[in-house]
């Protein structure tokens, strides 16, 4: 069994700023396609999307994505400035060889985390 992940949605309250943090702390553009009352965002390659609907409510308790990032502190330092939350900043996994990740809040108030092999 593999252990990809396959498809990923960021809950979103306020679609175009969760769109623009997204846009920003990447330096991507997200396709957006809007479905009625349901709206979307992919990221490149449609591996998930920023999405809002009805009964779609952000959460800090949810599931965590980690994203790579090849710099936890660039990533730490552009967080804060688009409208997220640092909730664990830069720590070295205890498991030799493993690197070192943060956790953040994201303008909507999901956790997402972030890891870096160095």
């Amino acid at each position: 069994m593999s252990y990809t992940v396959k498809w990923f949605e960021i809950i979103a309250s306020d679609f175009e700023r969760a769109v623009s943090f997204y846009q920003s702390l990447f330096g991507i553009e997200l396709e957006k396609c809007i479905c009625g009352e349901e709206k979307m965002a992919f990221f490149p390659g449609k591996t998930g999307s920023i999405s809002t609907a009805p009964g779609f409510l952000p959460s800090e308790q949810g599931v965590v994505i980690y994203f790579n990032s090849d710099n936890l502190d660039k990533t730490l330092s552009k967080v804060e400035k688009l409208g997220g939350k640092i909730i664990w900043g830069k720590t070295k996994i205890e498991a030799e060889g493993k690197g070192s990740f943060i956790l953040v809040s994201d303008s909507e108030g999901n956790r997402i985390g972030f890891h870096s092999d160095n």
